[in-house]
């Protein structure tokens, strides 16, 4: 069957070279695209993904969910047979809404007798696709992979490994983490974390040599066990009675209603239900699943022994492209199980009365709470899907494409506004009081300096100080101690001088008049936690502070203050013309201000009694255009208040976030994701964009690919020992999270994968 294409093509004259020859030309590669979308198309993974929902989906759901059965009595019951969309109406243009049909066994009691009934083309009043006459789509979400043995570091710098387990009946996550040079288990169901050791035990491996063995034959992982080894053996666990009985004093009760669990044990259902659900469990035969947490553990040491085996998250192989089939599946299960819980507590209510009248199972499948939970999510596009607290996403989807995604793109202007730093920016507080702000940044040292009035007195705010100093307290600690010289620096103009006076009180209020008075009044507001150096002890934190943190943009040199008390009195006289003239607060347009500006000057240097040589080009403020200019462009914000325009430009991403993994580009995502095409805010990094070419796979029916890799000599893992599970020269052979077994020719196996 394979050598046919061959030989079509030989016998046609087909140049298979010239197919397979790299294409060099820019116009060919573009032909190459146009041939690539008439095959591929843009949207066809997003088909085929919905396809696989309906056809297969949707049945393994049903499935996995497919019976509802009373409390009480077990023989009173309902059962799920088969389901199926009728796609009529879909198909005829009428709607794209299609109903959900189901056959159902269900019981009926009339009498005090029972009978079991069957009903075909049950109507579960779910529809699918389109409400409302408007068409949505479904935006594809990063997850990480399902069934996928993640190894990392918790908050605390422990190595983990985690599996967040997924299948049609149940959705879980485990976590094995390493503390105090132990092994534990961490599950949602338990309230405290489980020793590993018991937890195997449990699971019918009660042989420490046996779980050693699993590991391999390196000594250093036997190592990092035995103390969990030890452990175990402290709480007189030996035997897998012991330690079901030891884990069922950990599960949280509250969790548990049924009588067929606590009669089972608490603990058993979770190791067999809960505990990596992705490994089936037959029979209560936990072999599979011992062999899949030995493999989980070994991954772990790998990681602790050798750092660099740990895992990167955001890393693209970790990472699956949630697609139609996925979204819908979780939110169809959950509406299921909901379906079939409420069913449950209306049967028992009605069965646990004295007297009742005739009993039909099949009424109580309320009827729309599908349609709704269904009609809910696409039309706010919020996935709250509770039952699965791991996953919840909100806003994903829209009446269209791009009303999701708002282009606006990352330009170079966006970039130089984080350049504007060492500059005084005159505005207001959210009290509405003015204040002067300067961003420092040096080679040494990045702060931010705020100078504000409030109550008429003028008061520096510092990160560094628990409360507010008084500016004249702060220039009296820099040497400034007369308050004459402070005045003459603000300049002639008697309205300074007057602004400053209430602040001078303050600061004769306070005793402070020398240089030294200054300094110990100001370390008393330093905030003490922030310091641990003897030497900063020994020097004084203010003056610390001071030299070092308040304008850092300013040198000192020799503890001489004399630059930075001007740069400050520049940043006072600023402010206080703000406050005597509020337009200087604001840009106006810039060249009838460049003309008014000149006007004043020359009307100023004239007026004079006795005045030098007089040269008008001299009063053209050089920068002023630029400077509003750039103001705007960096903001986008057009605040032109003699024709009365205010209109806000482009929205501004938060320059303090913190950028964390999610939104950082990963060198992996080379060639598929575009580092560029994303938008800006808080969506920057989250929302990203495929490449044109990039092809997306989708789910498909796992059973043939087992027959095949068994075809291809993959050895079955259950006829495997403890000691062939990580032998030399041999490698295991995942598929979805699930160990299919071993091979011996790992290179071999992969080629002929490749080949198909």
């Amino acid at each position: 069957m394979y050598l046919a294409p061959c030989s079509v093509c030989c016998s046609v004259g087909i140049d298979k070279q010239f197919l397979a020859a790299p294409v060099k030309s820019a116009v060919d590669k573009f032909q190459l695209l146009l041939e690539f979308l008439k095959v591929r198309g843009l949207v066809k993974q997003h088909l085929d993904s919905f396809n696989y929902f309906v056809r297969t989906g949707m049945k393994n759901i049903m499935h996995a969910n497919k019976e509802i059965r009373y409390t009480v009595d077990k023989n009173v019951y309902l059962r799920y047979k088969s389901v199926r969309i009728a796609l009529r109406c879909r198909l005829s243009d009428i709607t794209y809404a299609a109903p959900i049909y189901v056959d159902i066994e269900y019981v009926i009691e009339s009498n005090g007798k029972k009978s079991i009934a069957t009903k075909s083309d049950a109507n579960l009043d779910a529809q699918l696709r389109c409400w409302g006459r408007t068409e949505k789509v479904i935006l594809i979400q990063e997850q990480l992979s399902n069934n996928r043995i993640i190894i990392d570091t918790d908050k605390k710098g422990c190595v983990q490994a985690s599996v967040m387990s997924s299948t049609e009946a149940r959705k879980s996550t485990t976590v094995i983490v390493t503390e105090k040079q132990k092994i534990y288990l961490s599950l949602n169901q338990c309230e405290k974390k489980v020793p590993i050791m018991a937890v195997m035990k449990a699971m019918g491996m009660e042989s420490d040599q046996e779980v050693v063995q699993m590991l391999g034959r390196d000594p250093r992982c036997g190592a990092l066990l035995f103390p969990s080894i030890e452990e175990c053996a402290r709480h007189h666990v030996h035997t897998q009675q012991e330690a079901l009985e030891f884990l069922e004093g950990k599960v949280a009760k509250s969790r548990f209603y049924s009588a067929s669990v606590e009669k089972e044990g608490r603990a058993m259902v979770i190791l067999r239900d809960v505990f990596v659900a992705n490994i089936p469990v037959r029979e209560n035969d936990f072999r599979l699943k011992c062999m899949y947490v030995a493999v989980m553990l070994r991954h772990m040491m790998e990681a602790i022994i050798n750092k660099e085996a740990m895992e990167d998250k955001d890393y693209v192989g970790n990472k699956r492209l949630g697609l139609s089939e996925q979204l819908l599946s979780l939110l169809f299960e959950d509406l299921v199980k909901t379906l079939n819980e409420e069913a449950v507590k209306e049967v028992d209510a009605f069965l646990n009365k004295s007297s009742r009248s005739r009993f039909d199972f099949s009424t109580y499948i309320t009827r729309g709470r599908i349609t709704v939970g269904l009609e809910r999510a696409l039309s706010t596009g919020n996935w709250d899907v509770k039952r699965f607290f791991s996953f919840n996403m909100k806003s994903n989807i829209g009446q269209t494409y791009m009303s999701v995604l708002v282009v606006a793109r990352l330009s170079f202007i966006g970039t130089l506004e984080q350049l504007s730093n060492n500059r005084i920016i005159i505005d207001t507080d959210k009290k509405g009081c003015v204040q002067a702000s300067v961003m420092s940044s040096t080679e040494a040292r990045k702060s931010k300096t705020v100078i504000v009035t409030e109550k008429q007195k003028i008061y520096m705010s510092l990160n560094q100080f628990e409360k507010k100093g008084p500016i004249m307290a702060v220039m009296k600690a820099m040497g400034m101690e007369s308050d004459q010289e402070v005045v003459q620096m603000l300049g002639r103009d008697p309205r300074c001088g007057a602004l400053l006076f209430p602040s001078i009180e303050e600061c004769a209020s306070h005793h402070v008049h020398t240089q030294q008075e200054a300094l110990e009044f100001l370390e008393g507001k330093v905030a003490k936690s922030r310091f641990y150096s003897a030497s900063v002890e020994k020097e004084g934190r203010a003056m610390v502070m001071l030299r070092d943190v308040f304008v850092a943009n300013i040198p000192v040199r020799e503890n001489d203050f004399r630059l930075k008390c001007m740069y400050v009195a520049v940043m006072l006289r600023r402010m206080m013309e703000a406050i005597i003239n509020k337009e200087a607060m604001d840009d106006k347009d810039l060249v009838k201000t460049l003309n008014e500006e000149a006007v004043k000057e020359v009307d100023a240097f004239l007026n004079k009694p006795s005045r030098s040589r007089f040269d008008f080009s001299t009063y053209i403020t050089r920068g002023r255009i630029t400077v509003g200019l750039e103001r705007a462009l960096y903001t986008g914000n057009w605040d032109v208040k003699r024709f009365r325009m205010n209109r806000k430009g482009m929205t501004q991403f938060e320059k303090s976030r913190k950028v964390s993994g999610p939104r950082a580009v990963q060198p992996s995502q080379w060639g598929m994701l575009c580092p560029c095409d994303t938008p800006e805010g808080e969506a920057c990094g989250l929302i990203k964009n495929l490449a044109l070419m990039t092809h997306v796979t989708t789910d498909q029916e796992k059973g043939p690919i087992i027959s095949l890799c068994s075809c291809l000599g993959v050895e079955d893992l259950e006829l495997l020992s403890a000691e062939e599970l990580h032998a030399p020269n041999s490698y295991l052979i995942i598929l979805n999270g699930l160990i299919l077994g071993k091979h011996r020719r790992p290179k071999k196996f992969a080629q002929a994968m490749r080949k198909l």
